[in-house]
């Protein structure tokens, strides 16, 4: 596949990445560049940068999929991914 493919899939990623969504938005947002690079903010932070072979990797990965999974995926990519341990951490004597 070239990269962007057609303009109707980046169309429909871009769309699907756009939704809303009540309990799954996890502030996620990625932009393509001209220059083959994906930026991901989170709340409106730079989160990370994809180039070249992993931009094209992610937007292939992108397709298809909604967007709350879109976020999730985006979470993982960045390393902003919750691991359930927060609330046992929390409580550890050491962060008291």
């Amino acid at each position: 596949m070239p990269f962007l493919g057609n303009g109707d899939t980046l169309s429909a990623i871009l769309a699907a990445a756009t939704e809303t969504i009540d309990d799954d938005d996890l502030s996620f947002v990625f932009k393509l560049l001209k220059n083959e690079e994906v930026v991901f903010t989170h709340n409106g932070k730079r989160a990370a940068v994809l180039r070249k072979e992993k931009c094209r990797w992610f937007l292939e990965d992108m397709e298809g999929r909604d967007a709350a999974s879109q976020q999730q995926e985006m979470a993982r990519i960045t390393g902003n991914y919750r691991r359930g341990n927060e609330r046992t951490a929390k409580d550890h004597p050491r962060n008291r």
